[in-house]
């Protein structure tokens, strides 16, 4: 039994991962943004001792983290809005640099897992099937999001050479029921909401639940540390999906697949019109391009240490996250 450090707990993954440190009777502590709600954490709330913090605040995360065997760093930020450029590397690199540097004072170092993303990995011409050796520099990564989870596991690894054990977990599309037009849940939000256009990449998925079994699984065990894992069940075309989503909700599949141009036009469009509403745009240009790519994230890493492990399959995945999708109150 560990006593744990987590952040994140109040989002999609961290959640999940809470429940499954509790059900091996783990002792949490859980850091909160002050005044950030709990409803993802509903079911344990009354569970784990509430931090409430920033990861800007070293010195905090320096006193929290004594006597805790073990940190999962599950707080990121995800976005593909330009406008939250800064904002991203605040927090994806910033926060994990003073995440790390916090553990690294300890005395008794804590196994540190980072949540990382197969966004972090390099995409190259022709490369088609990435693996975790797909781990190149900042400029073949496709977006400022993935650059800065990429720059994040180089502080990771740094960390390692210091002392520090550690392994990072990256998950592709997590589907889960979340808050609608969050997160991950964004792209269920928009499957369910009658929209004509889809576009024709790959998706690349992986079951929320998986992911947390994984985080803990290598916490207990010092083989898998110092590696990097990919966390994906498998691939769909996004029209696929969407038809799956239309027929479990009820609601019409979109018709029309959007190729290059139209993609092109469409953030294009979709950012003029934030500029007069006020609003952030739909779609961008990072999250257009991820939409049309077919890459497929395969992990080469995760056989080796559990080979008998299984994904969740989509069809057990979708019907499960669709009816726990949360409307903002």
């Amino acid at each position: 039994m560990m006593q744990v450090f987590v952040t994140g707990a109040t989002g999609l993954v961290g959640s999940f991962v809470v429940k499954q440190l509790l059900k091996g009777d783990h002792t949490i502590k859980a850091l909160r943004r002050p005044g950030n709600p709990l409803k993802m954490a509903d079911e344990f709330a009354h569970d784990v001792q509430w931090i409430e913090g920033d990861l800007d605040d070293i010195a905090l995360l320096t006193k929290e983290m004594e006597g805790c065997q073990a940190v999962v760093h599950a707080a990121a930020l995800v976005s593909f809005d330009p406008a939250d450029h800064d904002k991203l590397f605040q927090v994806n690199l910033e926060g994990t640099k003073n995440m790390l540097n916090a553990a690294l004072a300890q005395q008794q170092k804590p196994i540190f897992c980072y949540v990382s993303s197969v966004a972090a990995l390099a995409v190259k011409p022709g490369k088609t099937v990435l693996n975790e050796t797909a781990f190149g520099d900042a400029e073949t990564v496709y977006s400022p999001y993935g650059k800065s989870k990429f720059l994040a596991e180089l502080e990771l690894f740094r960390a390692e050479a210091e002392g520090l054990p550690v392994f990072a977990v990256n998950p592709s599309m997590v589907m889960g029921p979340g808050y609608a037009g969050q997160g991950s849940t964004a792209l269920l939000s928009y499957a369910t909401s009658r929209k004509f256009f889809t576009p024709t990449g790959l998706m690349n998925y992986v079951d929320v639940r998986d992911v947390a079994k994984l985080v803990v699984q290598f916490l207990a065990e010092p083989t898998t540390w110092g590696k990097r894992y990919i966390a994906s069940a498998g691939n769909i075309p996004y029209p696929e999906f969407f038809a799956k989503v239309a027929s479990l909700s009820g609601v019409k599949a979109p018709r029309y697949p959007v190729g290059l141009v139209l993609s092109g036009l469409g953030w294009r469009f979709s950012a003029m019109a934030a500029l007069f509403t006020g609003k952030r745009p739909m779609l961008t240009k990072q999250s257009a391009r991820a939409a049309m790519r077919r890459v497929t994230y395969k992990s080469e890493n995760l056989p080796k240490v559990l080979p008998d492990f299984r994904f969740i399959p989509l069809a057990e995945t979708l019907p499960w996250a669709l009816l726990g999708i949360r409307n903002q109150v």
